[in-house]
């Protein structure tokens, strides 16, 4: 309605994409997906096939299905 009445709002010609997405994305919810991100990327280079190797420990699953 208020469209109507007023008319939409002028869109800024020359605002680039990124600037004009950082001004609209929730902060805290990007912050909060990234730690996220992290703790996993922590997580999976911490239980790594190389560091079980170095540890004596079986890489992968060992195990006979069969």
């Amino acid at each position: 309605m208020t469209e109507m009445v007023y008319g939409s709002m002028p869109s800024r010609v020359s605002e680039p994409v990124l600037p004009r997405w950082w001004r609209t994305i929730d902060k805290w919810s990007l912050t909060a997906i990234m730690v996220l991100f992290g703790i996993g990327l922590l997580l999976g280079l911490a239980a790594s096939v190389p560091l079980a190797t170095r540890n004596g420990l079986p890489g992968l699953c060992q195990k006979n299905f069969a």
